[in-house]
């Protein structure tokens, strides 16, 4: 009889010991399927020592729409040919508008490393950024290791700064607008010359044409009212 309540004591605790270790494999699926997933970019953050991930800083909203133009100045490129005169002798003006992005000072001021920053359309994650005295903010090492600048002229709104303080013009479309009886031609791209001032009937006159060099980089263009009234050839570089 002892022998029957020992081997049946022997089976309860087999048992028990099975129940309990099943329950421990279970609790423990049970929390691996309830933390969080880890992505593949942060295991191989955590894995390298590289900065965790920050905030994402967008650039701000264009201020042109192409379809539905208001009173704006942006850059522009023009073609020598790019003014002439319509079926009904109005002066019309075809050009390819541009505008860069910008972003905001806020924004700039509180940038870390491991914040990623859309720069020409991509994501780049940030592992230095330096503030020069000049205000230039230096990430990745700046141009010349690689990296980026960005640069301001007022310190409201900062853009991203290539060599020569060139902008990264993005294309907004190709219209073709009137020209206001107005318009004026400035011409202020020698520095060592007076600005030039031309008029809409200058350019209308047998063989003469724009210039073959207006591009965003020296060149803005004034709208007002859906017409043409105004570009500026700047000096640069």
């Amino acid at each position: 009889m002892k022998l029957t309540l020992l081997y049946l004591s022997a089976i309860l605790l087999v048992a028990a010991a099975a129940t309990g270790c099943s329950g421990a494999a279970a609790s423990s699926q049970a929390a691996a399927s309830s933390a969080p997933a880890v992505t593949q970019s942060e295991a191989s953050s955590q894995s390298t020592g590289k900065v965790e991930l920050g905030r994402v800083i967008r650039p701000l909203p264009l201020s042109v729409d192409i379809a539905n133009l208001g009173d704006c100045t942006v850059g522009a490129a023009v073609a020598p040919d790019g003014i002439f005169l319509d079926d009904s002798g109005k002066a019309q003006m075809t050009l390819t508008l541009y505008e860069y992005d910008l972003y905001d000072m806020v924004d700039v001021s509180v940038l870390a490393p491991g914040d990623v920053i859309e720069l020409n359309g991509e994501d780049v994650l940030l592992e230095s950024v330096e503030c020069t005295d000049s205000g230039l903010v230096v990430l990745n090492g700046g141009l010349e290791q690689g990296g980026y600048d960005l640069a301001t002229d007022d310190e409201t709104v900062y853009y991203l700064a290539g060599f020569d303080d060139y902008k990264s013009w993005r294309a907004l479309g190709t219209v073709t607008l009137p020209v206001s009886e107005e318009f004026t031609y400035l011409d202020a791209s020698d520095l060592e010359k007076e600005p030039e001032t031309w008029y809409v009937g200058d350019f209308l006159q047998p063989e003469a044409q724009l210039p073959d060099d207006l591009t965003p980089n020296n060149t803005t263009v004034t709208i007002q009212n859906g017409e043409v009234v105004g570009l500026v050839r700047s000096y640069v570089p």
